[in-house]
């Protein structure tokens, strides 16, 4: 993550080919914004952060409730430093 002068929480999602196909990554994509996006009203409002995710690894045969997890944990992480 990184602070950004706006004070609003924003998020990117990149996928790589390895993800899976165009369907699949697209989808990774939504579940994560969509986590993101019902975690905002928990984050702290005023220093607005930057945060990047980058899926590499082929997760098209997993199931994608453990990254949306893995997510949240990081959020709940950021919060506390």
């Amino acid at each position: 993550f990184h602070p950004n002068e706006y004070g609003f929480h924003r998020i990117a999602v990149t996928t790589s080919r390895a993800s899976g196909g165009a369907v699949c990554r697209n989808k990774i994509r939504r579940v994560l914004r969509e986590a993101f996006r019902c975690q905002r009203p928990l984050l702290q409002e005023g220093k607005g952060v930057d945060f990047w995710v980058l899926c590499r690894d082929p997760v098209a045969q997993q199931d994608l409730a453990p990254m949306r997890e893995e997510l949240l944990r990081m959020l709940r992480r950021m919060e506390k430093s």
